[in-house]
């Protein structure tokens, strides 16, 4: 999924053989898709869009947004329970829950960061290891983690760092950022250290395999991969 080429946002699919465009029937960029197993795939873009993707034809969801709200990023847990982030301007960072029926506004921790303006940062992706544990990533470092039953609480943020991904697999759970450097965090357990390779770049992109295996990706066409030791 991708930006608008004047003919709507680019929607391509991959049946094993070739790709082919599907047509969405909205107007505005994509930023994200996450495609639950034998299910729906869903997702979220500009003018708080988003879309499920069933039995061959898209449907736009009612969201809580207005048009100056872009969704960032999207995971679902189930076809009933998903998650869309994003941010309006860069900043005021939202987090909103589909349960099947509708998308409500999920309510922000407490200690976020705020700027000058009483704003909190934007948020860029979220992801989970399971329904009840969900992770979101955003600007000046706020990783939070939660769900929409519990409430979330703020792991930690860093006025200096963005975290543009996060991702997760089998428990094992990575996040990539950076400001003029790079910064990647993994789990340990309940714990996140500190795992960036020595001097690089900006990450901006992070995976886990099914097997386990970590990648990152940033600046400079910088590929990393963890292959287990570290």
């Amino acid at each position: 999924a991708g930006a608008d080429d004047g003919r709507g946002p680019l929607v391509l699919h991959w049946d094993g053989a070739e790709w082919t465009r599907r047509e969405s029937g909205v107007r505005g960029d994509l930023w994200w898709v996450h495609a639950v197993p034998d299910g729906p795939v869903f997702f979220g873009g500009s003018d708080a869009h988003v879309l499920r993707y069933e039995s061959g034809a898209f449907e736009r969801l009612r969201t809580p947004g207005l048009r100056k709200h872009i969704v960032f990023g999207i995971w679902a847990a189930a076809p009933d329970d998903v998650y869309a982030v994003g941010s309006s301007a860069g900043r005021n960072g939202f987090i909103w829950h589909y349960d099947g029926q509708a998308f409500r506004e999920l309510p922000l921790p407490e200690g976020l960061p705020e700027d000058a303006f009483r704003d909190v940062p934007g948020f860029f992706k979220v992801w989970g290891t399971s329904a009840e544990d969900v992770w979101i990533v955003g600007g000046k470092g706020v990783i939070l983690q939660g769900n929409a039953a519990d409430g979330f609480s703020l792991r930690s943020s860093d006025e200096n760092t963005t975290f543009f991904t996060v991702h997760a697999a089998k428990e094992q759970l990575v996040i990539a950022g950076g400001s003029s450097s790079g910064v990647l965090l993994a789990s340990n357990g309940d714990d996140l250290e500190d795992r960036t390779p020595p001097d690089s770049p900006l990450l901006q992109g992070a995976c886990v395999a099914d097997d386990g295996t970590a990648w990152a990706v940033g600046v400079g066409v910088s590929i990393y991969r963890d292959g287990g030791g570290g």
